[in-house]
């Protein structure tokens, strides 16, 4: 009776939500099964860094793939059938007997369903008035996914051992599934229901607006201190002085935890200054100066052996922003862009902000390497952050604040309401 009595873009926020936190539990569990898989098949840093990024190899080509396929079959489709497999790989995982065959099963195919199709979803049944919470509210899943994917991982690795622990993941991934089917309506698709049949879509404009352009490479530098921070952080809280792996993972966790205050306060402040008619790219050039200050504090407070708690500190408060600047990335193309190619946009978006999720932990393994410390992958994490906060002033015109309006396609686009469908 209590998801009867909400409006539908509400139903659609708690249920994608809950995607969210299945896929970052799944996908996070992992850091922590990093150090054991180290000693069990002998690999280097870098060698582990490669294998953390063979998530995101399959993972950034089907971002765009899904998306767009999304576009064009269904939103709901897509994500039913990423979700199904995400779970049978998580099972299959679990049974990996080599390092190379770990590598190639890595889940990031199925994972790389969920992205761009979550956020059309989203984008077109939330209202424009609350699409800055909106997009927040569905991607706060993804913080807690990754606090509770790190800290699980950690107890259920350090009692089990990694494989059952890796297993352990598919049930949830299933019931998401089972969510998706029972409550996501499926929103119109172009040459159908959408009211556009007949009329040619042309898609490859995504790639001819240079607003788009910032965006994406705005995402590739806002990622890149997140992955090195998420990846390598139980390892850093070990070597200032953490006892164990599990409480390690706690403290990591922290990362994961602050997307809740990170994600809603910003998503509240894009609403109001949407109200104020002030653009979403002030908020994400702040979020991206303070990620960059953050990231070269942890560099810092490691390189000084500062204490855990102030470690911890610094990894929280850095979370904020690193979480809260996506949402002014979803809202902004929610804006910009029409319904009929969210998928297509939303996935290509994505897929070169992930580019980063490739480098980022090689770097900061290959680093570790040949210098003995974190310290300088942090460091440059945070000149990386600091490249997307020029890139996102210069989103529209440089100096002027005003909030931003539909770009100009070729196609003749349906214009919708949106938010109006329930």
């Amino acid at each position: 009776m209590g998801l009867i009595n909400l409006g539908y873009h509400h139903i659609v926020w708690i249920v994608l939500f809950f995607g969210w936190f299945t896929l970052y539990m799944s996908r996070m569990a992992f850091s922590p099964y990093i150090i054991l898989i180290m000693g069990e098949f002998h690999v280097t840093y870098v060698e582990a860094g490669f294998l953390t990024s063979a998530y995101f190899y399959s993972y950034v080509v089907m971002q765009f793939t899904a998306g767009h396929l999304g576009d064009r079959f269904g939103r709901k489709r897509i994500l039913e059938i990423g979700c199904f497999m995400m779970a049978l790989i998580a099972l299959l995982m679990g049974f990996s007997n080599t390092f190379m065959l770990l590598f190639v099963l890595f889940f990031g195919f199925t994972q790389g369903f969920y992205f761009g199709n979550d956020r059309s979803i989203i984008s077109y049944y939330t209202p424009k008035e609350k699409m800055g919470i909106g997009q927040a509210l569905g991607f706060v899943g993804a913080g807690l996914g990754f606090a509770a994917g790190t800290i699980l991982g950690g107890f259920l690795a350090q009692i089990f051992g990694w494989r059952y622990a890796l297993s352990f993941m598919a049930a949830p991934l299933f019931m998401s599934a089972t969510l998706i089917w029972k409550f996501i309506k499926e929103p119109p698709i172009q040459g159908g229901r959408s009211g556009c049949k007949g009329k040619r879509i042309y898609y490859w404009e995504i790639f001819k607006h240079r607003d788009l352009w910032l965006i994406y490479f705005a995402n590739f530098f806002a990622m890149y201190p997140f992955w090195t921070i998420s990846t390598w952080a139980p390892k850093t809280f070990l070597e200032v002085g953490v006892p164990e792996l599990a409480t390690a993972s706690i403290f990591s966790s922290l990362f994961g935890l602050s997307s809740i205050p990170g994600l809603l306060i910003v998503g509240s402040l894009l609403d109001k200054m949407v109200e104020r008619r002030v653009g979403r790219k002030v908020i994400g050039s702040i979020s991206l100066i303070f990620i960059a200050l953050f990231t070269a504090l942890i560099g810092f407070g490691f390189q000084n052996q500062s204490s855990v708690w102030v470690l911890a500190l610094f990894v929280f408060i850095g979370g904020m922003f690193n979480w809260g600047v996506f949402a002014t990335f979803y809202a902004i193309i929610a804006e910009i862009c029409p319904p009929e190619i969210y998928g297509t946009t939303f996935g290509f978006f994505n897929a070169i902000g992930f580019l980063s999720s490739i480098i980022a932990p090689i770097v900061a393994g290959w680093l570790k390497d040949i210098t003995g410390s974190f310290t300088y992958g942090f460091y440059i994490a945070a000149i990386m952050a600091t490249l997307g906060c020029i890139i996102m002033v210069m989103f529209r015109t440089v100096y002027k604040l005003r909030i931003e309006k539909p770009l100009n396609f070729r196609s003749n686009f349906t214009q919708y309401n949106v938010g109006a469908r329930s």
